[in-house]
């Protein structure tokens, strides 16, 4: 097929040239908000749950070596409270495993991470063991989901783990929820475990317990997410009452690898009821939090908090429509950009109650603008709590969906697709990022010329209609390859 492009020489090609070169840049800057509809479709849905069971929770999600997915949560039935569940799937979402853990009185899991030699780690709480009310509980499983060690750890009242994570050191951290210790009115509970050296780590007597700190002031304090910064340390987000200026504000706090305190921070002061559900140390060596807060009595956003290394603000974003909105999980993606999955009740089959709350994804880009986002579930309550950028480029999202009116509830695993990420790096550079790729390769590409003739044309329709167009060309080519709907 014949390919039309205009070409002139000298002074006159190079002013055609330099004015396209312009043009391409103006599109670049305004194509995040043209793909801001453009969200990418399911690859696949999964329910787990079964008929001896009348509740399943999915809280946490991890791709795994591989290229299946673990999920832990809870699952509750007709003999007991509730036990830990673990779920074990290929890649495609089919069961390969799943066990449960714990006794007759109410236990749950709320997070999970494969560990190096190809177990798992779990922590959540039980009411089932320990000393008190609700311990933390800690499972170590080998790569088959059998039981290696458990532990609880806690005192006489109220003690939770909401994240764990395997350490540098071959140990493990947890971070949660005390009523036990500290003030007495809820404090942060950060437990780290070490496994004895030169010994078998699958044996539950070689765990010793290195150290447990508490953190907090007079009000509640809690904590969400934990991570293992560059340096060995520790960032940790969550909620407080004890600082700040209002009511329920975003608490960060950054551990040395001791668990000595080195900082805090608090954000959200102009509103009230604000949380922070994840944390990441980002590519830049700053932090990004994802939590929700409140905007009056009815209305409720996904918020994003960006910050230096030192916890110092940079930005913040806040997210949904007008109604109840949260975030529940963040990442961030290969692009720069992040991903969230929480809830909404502003859009999707739940819009002001038609069915109820719906599963919420939403990507971002560096700064937190909204690129896309994509409500997930059925036609009841839908919630996302655990995201996840997949080695294909994709997203694993986890969560709960309710099967029916009388509040039965199933384990809720999806997978989001996306495009081709090889095609989509233009550039080559390794990396998915809009405007370098799309402008590198149009300079290097479409611009080659000999003689003043124009070559590389088939590389530069992009979209193959036989006319070398800049705006309709990437505009297809990022819709049709690269978001692959």
């Amino acid at each position: 097929m014949k390919k039309t492009f205009l070409v002139m020489n000298g002074f006159k090609r190079h002013f055609y040239v330099m004015a396209i070169l312009l043009s391409l840049l103006l599109l670049v800057s305004t194509l995040p908000e043209a793909l801001a509809e453009e969200s990418p479709e399911r690859e696949w849905e999964k329910i787990f749950g079964d008929s001896d069971y009348f509740g399943a929770q999915g809280y946490s999600v991890e791709q795994t070596s591989d290229g299946g997915f673990i999920v832990a949560g809870h699952k509750t039935s007709y003999d007991t409270n509730g036990e830990v569940y673990l779920l074990k799937t290929d890649g495609e979402g089919n069961s390969l495993w799943e066990k449960t853990f714990g006794g007759a009185e109410g236990d749950y899991a709320y997070s999970v991470k494969q560990t190096m030699d190809g177990g798992f780690i779990i922590a959540g709480y039980t009411y089932s063991y320990g000393a008190g009310f609700y311990d933390v509980y800690v499972i170590k499983t080998d790569g088959e989901g059998n039981s290696l060690w458990e532990k609880t750890f806690g005192g006489a009242e109220e003690d939770i783990g909401y994240s764990v994570l395997q350490t540098r050191d071959g140990g493990f951290v947890i971070a949660g929820l005390t009523y036990s210790s500290g003030s007495g009115n809820g404090d942060v509970y950060l437990i780290k475990l070490d496994i004895l050296e030169g010994g078998d780590v699958n044996q539950g007597e070689e765990v010793i317990l290195a150290w447990e700190k508490t953190f907090g002031g007079a009000g509640f304090d809690m904590a969400y997410s934990i991570q293992q910064t560059t340096d060995g340390g520790f960032i940790v987000t969550g909620e407080t009452d004890s600082f700040g200026t209002s009511y329920r504000e975003v608490y960060l706090l950054r551990i040395e690898e001791n668990g000595d305190f080195l900082w805090e921070k608090t954000f959200g002061g102009s509103t009230i009821g604000n949380t922070g559900r994840s944390v990441q140390q980002t590519s830049d060596g700053g932090f990004i939090i994802g939590g929700h807060t409140y905007s009056g009595i009815d209305y409720q956003y996904v918020y994003l908090i960006k910050t230096d290394g030192d916890g110092n603000f940079l930005w913040e974003k806040t997210l949904g429509g007008s109604s109840v909105n949260g975030g529940y999980s963040i990442e961030q993606t290969t692009d720069g950009g992040f991903i969230v999955t929480g809830f909404t009740y502003s859009w999707g089959n739940g819009y002001y109650g038609a069915g109820g709350y719906d599963a919420y994804l939403l990507k971002t880009d560096d700064k937190g603008n909204l690129l896309w986002d994509k409500t997930l579930g059925y036609n009841l309550d839908d919630y996302g709590y655990s995201v996840k950028q997949t080695s294909d480029g994709g997203f694993i999202v986890t969560g709960t969906t309710f099967l029916s009116g009388s509040g039965i509830s199933g384990v809720y695993l999806v997978k989001v697709k996306t495009g081709d990420c090889d095609k989509c790096d233009l550039n080559g550079d390794g990396v998915i990022n809009v405007n370098g790729d799309i402008f590198d390769y149009w300079r290097n590409n479409c611009f080659l010329t000999t003689n003043g003739i124009t070559e590389s044309c088939d590389l530069c329709d992009l979209d193959g209609d036989g006319v070398i167009d800049v705006q309709k060309d990437l505009r297809v080519f990022w819709k049709n390859t690269c978001l692959n709907q």
